[in-house]
């Protein structure tokens, strides 16, 4: 019965199956063989497998960031100098950046890049041109431009590994860089070209888990000028007290396997990181369980269940507007503006507006078996604002705080103070102040709630501001479980407070 269906019905079914069940029915027939091999069915496979129809912007990202990167090195000792690529000329010349995008970018120039690279001179130039020209042969519908079948397996091979993961990864790098550029962050111009395979065995052997060896043959990486005076992580930092994070893509060349206790893992995000010298901490890829991990001082947390799946949760809380962008230093910060997550609050006193935030902080953090040595640090942002709606000659000072933060067995601390990290700003209509702190917990779950006091500067005789007046700042639920797991191997009464959160999702 099968054998008699029309080819047009055999192909829609046809469209419905994975590359290896399309070749089995290749063999049934000759009938089938041939629809089987029709272009529009492997062009369709290519698409999801490989490049998403509507991400032809990746071409051009291709041209442009392997353009004549001169002087450019592998290491400090080898200079490869002028790499030529071929590409035709665009508006950015070099990864030091002068850029003229249409989408709101700046003009500024940067240093000329002379951080690690890639492994080889040819890793970047043939490697991408040859993904270039596939690429453009997926573009290009004519039915003659390109059998879609040899096409199907030119990116099989450039993907030797893992093919199932690179129409995802360019979906993320393409949301990326397009915030990015939106938002006028130096970070957008940052990303590396990828490597190819030779590259990578060289740095790293063949230990990458298929997603992250895919996301490397795309991007391998991001480039860190040496004046690091402003931040430049992809993935975003935070700032407060002597702690400061910031995350960014680690090239292939820096990229080094190490143990954790009986566990291979390998440093994928390297960051930023001070506390009373303490070190640097990143992201990492625990090589058996394919996991992403971020360390705590003795143990550490999982923070995704592989590479992919945590780049697409970032590029949906910044496509969503659900993370913050400080407007001094571009930098996009962790903290997360989303009414859904418990760790936010926004509430409105009179004129006065609190807007609060926090997330944990797993590189000075500890947890152990002996609860009385744990500590759990969340820092937090404040964001202060006065309405413009308020009266043109309303002025407030802020005086005091005062926080009460519980922690997970309910025990209560009541913190008062004047002003807010030293300073007492003063507000007028449309004026905002941001600040961050933090709260050490003795558990993973808590939560902290306070008020600020403000006094009047300037009002009218009699007018209902003419006394102090308190503003309201909303509850902040502490609570690691909802960026955070704890790994088997942890004591057991976080795995059950684990446990009852993925059961109930709240405390």
């Amino acid at each position: 019965m099968f054998v008699e269906l029309s080819d047009d019905i055999l192909a829609k079914i046809f469209g419905f199956l994975d590359a290896s069940d399309v070749l089995q029915c290749s063999l049934v027939c000759k009938s089938w063989y041939r629809v089987a091999f029709g272009n529009q069915i492997w062009y369709d496979l290519c698409e999801r497998y490989f490049l998403p129809k509507s991400l032809k912007s990746l071409l051009t990202k291709l041209e442009e960031n392997a353009i004549s990167i001169s002087k450019s090195r592998c290491s400090e000792s080898a200079n490869l100098g002028s790499w030529e690529f071929g590409f035709v000329q665009s508006s950015r010349q070099t990864l030091g950046y002068e850029s003229t995008d249409s989408e709101g970018s700046d003009s500024s120039t940067a240093a000329e890049p002379s951080t690690i690279l890639c492994g080889t001179k040819s890793c970047c130039c043939h490697g991408r041109k040859r993904l270039a020209v596939l690429i453009t042969h997926f573009i290009n519908d004519a039915e003659d431009s390109y059998n879609k079948y040899s096409l199907f397996k030119e990116f099989c091979l450039y993907f030797s590994r893992g093919s199932n993961y690179v129409s995802r990864i360019v979906k993320v790098l393409d949301t990326l860089e397009t915030f990015c550029r939106r938002a006028n962050l130096a970070a957008a111009r940052t990303l590396l070209p990828g490597v190819d395979d030779n590259c990578i065995v060289e740095h790293v052997g063949n230990e990458l888990p298929a997603d992250l060896y895919c996301l490397y043959r795309l991007c391998s990486g991001q480039y860190i000028p040496s004046d690091y005076s402003q931040f430049q992580g992809i993935l975003g930092g935070y700032l407060f007290y002597d702690v400061l994070v910031d995350c960014n893509l680690s090239s292939v060349c820096s990229m080094q396997v190490s143990e954790l206790g009986n566990r291979r893992i390998l440093k994928i995000g390297q960051d930023m990181f001070w506390y009373n010298n303490r070190g640097s901490q990143g992201l990492f890829i625990d090589l058996e369980t394919k996991h992403v991990i971020e360390l705590t001082q003795n143990h550490y947390v999982i923070a995704s269940n592989d590479i992919v799946t945590y780049l697409e949760k970032y590029v949906n809380d910044l496509s969503s507007n659900s993370l913050m962008v400080d407007r001094n230093t571009k930098q996009i910060l962790r903290f997360c503006l989303c009414p859904t997550y418990s760790g936010y609050s926004d509430v409105v006193t009179g004129y006065i507006r609190i807007q609060a935030t926090c997330l944990f902080v797993p590189g000075i953090s500890k947890f152990s078996h002996f609860q009385e040595q744990d500590e759990f640090v969340f820092a937090y942002r404040i964001r202060i604002s006065m309405l413009s709606s308020a009266p043109s000659h309303y002025m407030f000072r802020l005086e005091q705080r005062h926080w009460i933060v519980t922690d997970t067995d309910g025990h209560v601390e009541n913190i008062r103070g004047p002003g807010v990290i030293g300073e007492h700003p003063i507000f007028h209509p449309g004026s905002v102040f941001d600040y961050a702190s933090c709260a050490p917990l003795r558990g993973p779950v808590g939560k902290m709630k306070g008020s600020f006091t403000f006094r009047p500067l300037h009002h009218e005789p009699g007018s209902e501001i003419a006394a102090p007046f308190i503003a309201q700042v909303g509850e902040l639920h502490l609570n690691i479980f909802e960026r955070y797991r704890f790994p088997p191997d942890s004591p057991e009464r976080y795995l059950q407070l684990q446990k009852r959160w993925e059961r109930d999702k709240s405390f």
